[in-house]
C-alpha cells in the first residue's frame, strides 16, 4: 500500500499542473530549485490537488474500543454519524488512510466527508469531482470539473484561460481552447496528443505577466503537458476498464464509482486496524478538544 504522502503526490489537477508551470516561468532562473522539480511521472497513476493534502495527524484521544473504531470507519465512508467526523480520531485516521474518505465519496457520489473534516481534504473532493464528471460526461468532462472551473476562475493568472479550457473539454473539440497562452497545452490536453505538446512556444508563456523566463516556461510547459496527456488518457479508458486494470486506490474508486459496495473493504480493513493503534492518551491528560471547529456552510 503506498503512503498517504505518495497518494496525494498522485492528486494532481490540471488546473495545478498548468498553474505550477507557468510560475516557474514567472519565478525564472532566480528560483531554479523550483524549476528543477520534476513533473508528475507519466507512468503514474493519475490525478489530486495542487495545493492540498490530507489532514495532519492531531494529538491524539484514547484508542476507541473495536466497535466505537467501526462507527469512526463507518462515518468517514460516508455511512455513519456525520457528527463523530468532529471528534479528533477522525481525522487521525483519515490522515493516514485517505483512500478510505475517497472511496467513500466515489461510492456515495458526494465529497460532504472530504469537506467536512478539518482541515477540509481538497485533494478528496478533486478526485471525486473528476469520478463524478466520468459518470456523467465521459468522453472528457473528466478534465475540468465544475470544482476545478471555479478554482480557475478565482485564479486571476488562470481566469482568462477558464471558459475556453472548459468548453473545449466538455466538448471534446480543441478548437475551442482560447487563444493565447495556453492554447497549446489546451489543445495537447483535449485532444489527449503529446505530440501537440512539442509546439508549446514562447507566445504560450509571454501571455502571462511578470515571466522572466520564456526558455525556462516552455520547457515546463511541454513536460507537465506531456505528463499529463499521459495521465488523463488513463482516464479516457472509462470508469469499467479502470476497474479491471488500474493500479490500485484507482481500481477501487472506479468500482465505488460504479456502484460495488464492497470495493472499499480493503481500505476500511486497514482504518479499523489504524484506529485501533491510536496511541493512548497520557494517564490523567485532559482530553483533546475536537479538531472541528464548528463549521461554516461550504463556500459556493
Amino acid at each position: 500500500m503506498r503512503s498517504p504522502a505518495s497518494f496525494r503526490n498522485e492528486l494532481r489537477p490540471l488546473l495545478g499542473l498548468i498553474h505550477a508551470a507557468v510560475c516557474i516561468a514567472v519565478i525564472g532562473a532566480g528560483s531554479a530549485g523550483a524549476a528543477d522539480q520534476a513533473p508528475a511521472p507519466a507512468d503514474s497513476t493519475p490525478v489530486a490537488a495542487a495545493a492540498a493534502s490530507s489532514p495532519p495527524t492531531p494529538e491524539l484521544v484514547s484508542p476507541a474500543p473495536p466497535k466505537t473504531c467501526e462507527r469512526f470507519v463507518a462515518a468517514l465512508l460516508g455511512d455513519g454519524d456525520r457528527a463523530l467526523l468532529d471528534d479528533a480520531t477522525a481525522p487521525a485516521i483519515a490522515a493516514k488512510v485517505p483512500e478510505l474518505v475517497a472511496c467513500g465519496a466515489m461510492l456515495t457520489d458526494s465529497d460532504a466527508v472530504c469537506k467536512q473534516l478539518r482541515p477540509p481534504m481538497d485533494d478528496c473532493s478533486t478526485f471525486w469531482a473528476i469520478f463524478h464528471a466520468l459518470r456523467t460526461n465521459p468522453s472528457a468532462g473528466f478534465l475540468l470539473p465544475d470544482s476545478e472551473y471555479e478554482r480557475c476562475r478565482s485564479d486571476k493568472m488562470m481566469a482568462p484561460f477558464c471558459d475556453g479550457l472548459r468548453a473545449a473539454a466538455k466538448a471534446h473539440d480543441p478548437s475551442l481552447c482560447t487563444a493565447g497562452g495556453l492554447n497549446t497545452f489546451c489543445r495537447a490536453i483535449v485532444a489527449l496528443d503529446p505530440a501537440v505538446c512539442n509546439r508549446i512556444n514562447s507566445d504560450d508563456v509571454k501571455a502571462f505577466s511578470g515571466v522572466t523566463d520564456p526558455a525556462q516556461g516552455v520547457k515546463a510547459l511541454q513536460e507537465q503537458c506531456r505528463a499529463q496527456v499521459a495521465q488523463y488518457a488513463h482516464f479516457a479508458t472509462g470508469l469499467a476498464a479502470m476497474a479491471k486494470a488500474s493500479k490500485s486506490p484507482e481500481r477501487e474508486f472506479a468500482k465505488a464509482a460504479l456502484g460495488e459496495k464492497d470495493a472499499c473493504k480493503k481500505f476500511q480493513q486497514k482504518a479499523l486496524q489504524v484506529c485501533r493503534a491510536l496511541p493512548a492518551a497520557k494517564p490523567g491528560a485532559e482530553p483533546n478538544p475536537p479538531v472541528n471547529p464548528p463549521h461554516p456552510p461550504a463556500a459556493q
